[in-house]
């Protein structure tokens, strides 16, 4: 059995597929198994897994994370070569897989449905599995169920309040509520205003305006908190990317003359956004913005191909922000 699970919330699609994983060990008498990484375990790797028989086992169970060779050929950023993955060999093997294996990979993000090794996903072998997003009443009920695991109680408006405040992002819902049960066995609104903070763009918002005010030190105090509470340096990359992305797109229509409404309409923003957007990048060129967008990049391709700590290059990014692109005294 070959199963391959993808969705756009990585979160809740590895939430999905540990699910499943563990069922099928608990109905197999919980037998041994293989994990492996795709993001440090190359594809030959995995198929000398996949080939080999187990030595204790009638059968082989192998669960693969972060099979991002199943997406997009643009979105794939992984820490091996594409030349050095063995990718046809991962289509000859999920065409005629071995009937003593099965294996669960998970997709970081949605399938392709053309290319290599992707086109071999339409063999009667594989199964997939897409993670739809819960509905909020899913999310919700999910609150309940962890609440009974954890001999708990939450309200329901304290559960709505959290997925408010964690934006529908499943992992940080998880977490969060985690540290609720740990904190008290009776989650109320109060409890979730104290222990749960604002969502994690209006907390990146907030670095982004400080830093591009040159005020480093306040914005080195948030990512400290944000790092604290659970996030990590390639789940915050992409919000930093986002506004400032959203900060250039407004500078670049400005400099080309577009008044503040305009703007607005043509990026579907509301005024008030496009507002505080000029205002923010008031000593930052459409050039600057791009440069900061190309470093962004470079730290994630360096946190997940030369395996560089991650809340290291996001701390000098933050720290050097002021000398390296507004060239000004730091407060």
């Amino acid at each position: 059995m070959i199963k391959v699970f993808f969705g756009k919330d990585p979160g809740y699609t590895s939430h999905l597929a540990h699910k499943e994983w563990e069922k099928l060990l608990k109905a197999n008498g919980n037998p041994d198994f293989e994990v492996y990484d795709g993001f440090q375990n190359p594809v030959s790797e995995l198929l000398d897994s996949f080939q080999s028989m187990s030595i204790f086992e009638e059968k082989k169970f192998v669960f693969v994370s972060n099979a991002y060779f199943f997406m997009d050929s643009k979105a794939r950023k992984g820490s091996i070569k594409e030349s050095a993955q063995d990718y046809a060999g991962l289509e000859d093997y999920l065409l005629n897989p071995s009937e003593d294996t099965d294996v669960f990979f998970v997709v970081p993000g949605d399938v392709a449905k053309t290319g290599s090794p992707n086109k071999s996903l339409s063999s009667p072998t594989v199964s997939l599995v897409c993670a739809d997003i819960p509905s909020d009443n899913d999310m919700i009920l999910y609150a309940y169920q962890r609440a009974k695991e954890e001999q708990c109680d939450i309200n329901r408006e304290a559960a709505a309040l959290l997925l408010e405040r964690t934006k529908g992002d499943f992992l940080a819902f998880e977490n969060n509520l985690n540290k609720l049960f740990t904190y008290t066995k009776n989650v109320v609104v109060q409890d979730v205003i104290e222990l749960v903070y604002r969502p994690l763009e209006d907390n990146i918002f907030s670095i982004v305006s400080l830093l591009v005010k040159g005020e480093v030190s306040k914005a080195l105090h948030v990512y400290q908190d944000l790092t604290m509470k659970g996030y990590d340096a390639l789940s915050l990359l992409p919000v930093f990317a986002s506004q400032f992305s959203n900060m250039a797109q407004v500078k670049a229509l400005a400099e080309e003359g577009l008044k503040k409404d305009d703007i607005a309409q043509e990026l579907s923003l509301k005024p008030g956004v496009v507002y505080y957007a000029l205002k923010d990048s008031a000593s930052l060129s459409f050039v600057t913005l791009l440069s900061v967008l190309k470093d962004l990049g470079q730290i994630e391709k360096d946190i997940k191909i030369n395996q560089d700590d991650g809340d290291l290059k996001m701390t000098l990014f933050i720290a050097q922000f002021a000398k390296t692109y507004l060239r000004r005294t730091v407060r």
